[in-house]
């Protein structure tokens, strides 16, 4: 196993690289005619060895779909890589049940402010 690069962990940027892979696929580009991985990753301010972990982990997830040209290597989300993104924006997304359980701890925070206003209100009359 890899050890964790500065930038961040394997996965996180792999699934950066694979949602700018997304991007160009969906602007209509191919495999004959999108850009290549290393100008994605540029513009992305990956360092080689984060570009590196991140196709390999992107590779260990059958998440692209890459072919090699004149110049580079290139690739786009492959069927598995674009359902590992749809889960991933459902994971983070606020559902119903996040909130549910939010509401509770709001209002114990704005019950909290209410109580020390009032005492405060209380310090400053006496």
């Amino acid at each position: 196993m890899l050890p964790q690069k500065t930038g961040g962990s394997r996965e996180r940027l792999g699934l950066k690289l694979l949602q700018a892979l997304r991007v160009e696929k969906n602007s209509g580009k191919s495999l004959l005619d999108c850009r290549s991985i290393s100008a994605i990753a540029k513009e992305l301010r990956f360092s080689q060895s984060e570009l590196d972990a991140a196709v390999g982990y992107l590779i260990e997830k059958r998440a692209i779909n890459a072919i090699d040209r004149r110049d580079g290597k290139c690739a786009l989300p492959s069927p598995q890589g674009e359902m590992l993104l749809d889960a991933r924006k459902e994971e983070r997304a606020w559902t119903f049940d996040r909130r549910l359980a939010l509401y509770p701890i709001l209002i114990s925070l704005i019950s909290l402010a209410v109580l020390v206003a009032a005492g405060l209100s209380q310090c400053i009359r006496k």
